[in-house]
């Protein structure tokens, strides 16, 4: 099985200044200069905000954790 590379930047679907984590080709966590949005949803800044995007963190890296392949 050839090795997939991790971290992928698509300059033409994602600005140099955001960061999008994704499991498989589904996006997970995107970080954006308006704000936070997880599976696509742009949480509410609120109390619960950090809460909301640290959740979301632990799971893609959980999963990426659990399905490496080296």
């Amino acid at each position: 099985m050839k090795n997939q590379p991790i971290y992928v930047l698509r300059e033409a679907e994602v600005a140099p200044s955001n960061i999008v984590m994704t499991t498989g080709s589904d996006e997970m966590l995107k970080i954006t200069k308006d704000g936070f949005y997880v599976r696509g949803v742009k949480v509410q800044q609120d109390e619960r905000e950090a809460e909301a995007v640290y959740s979301a963190f632990l799971q893609w890296m959980s999963y990426m954790a659990l399905t490496r392949n080296y």
